[in-house]
């Protein structure tokens, strides 16, 4: 059960473990992505700064250390162009979340469904994991669609489970067993 630096994606994707050395490179594209991440992520605002990102970073290499987390740069040649990973790994109960996003001029060619199809085969087949969750806002077509089209079973809905700023959002919930990817 060894962590994996780089999983290889597709012909010029891969996967890369984040580290500080990104905090740049991934501000910027955080950045560039605000209008696009507001709406559904609770740590994005409008004055989202260097610091915050440099935070994450260093919570990133904590986590992995833990072996509670682990965050996937989305590589597309040498440009970072989104995040992805495996979080919350419940090793007792072989449980981990994936959650992802995307840089908005990277979307269209599949890669969130390819990467996230790498992290599940990497989830049950390396790290021994045996449930794979997604959450999504029910309103989120994008980002339902990737668990929708692994197979992925819809479980049902957390109603009011994520404070945005000022509301309640509720989350779609998807599960993957092992034994039931494709």
């Amino acid at each position: 059960m060894q962590t994996q630096p780089i999983l290889p994606v597709a012909t010029n994707v891969e996967l890369r473990l984040l580290h500080a050395g990104d905090a740049d490179e991934l501000h910027a594209l955080i950045v560039k992505n605000l209008d696009r991440l507001k709406p559904w992520f609770d740590w994005v605002h409008d004055d989202y700064g260097p610091g915050e990102t440099a935070e994450f970073l260093r919570l990133c290499e904590e986590r992995l250390q833990a072996r509670a987390d682990f965050s996937y740069g989305i590589r597309r040649g040498s440009e970072l162009v989104g995040v992805t990973g495996l979080h919350k790994i419940d090793w007792g109960n072989r449980i981990a979340r994936i959650g992802y996003w995307l840089d908005r001029d990277a979307t269209g060619d599949g890669i969130v469904t390819k990467s996230v199809r790498v992290l599940v085969r990497y989830a049950f087949e390396e790290l021994l994991l045996h449930r794979i969750e997604i959450r999504c806002a029910p309103d989120n077509a994008a980002s339902r669609a990737v668990p929708e089209r692994l197979g992925f079973a819809v479980e049902g809905e957390h109603r009011d489970v994520l404070r945005l700023r000022d509301r309640f959002q509720s989350l779609t919930m998807y599960a993957l067993l092992s034994g039931h990817a494709e």
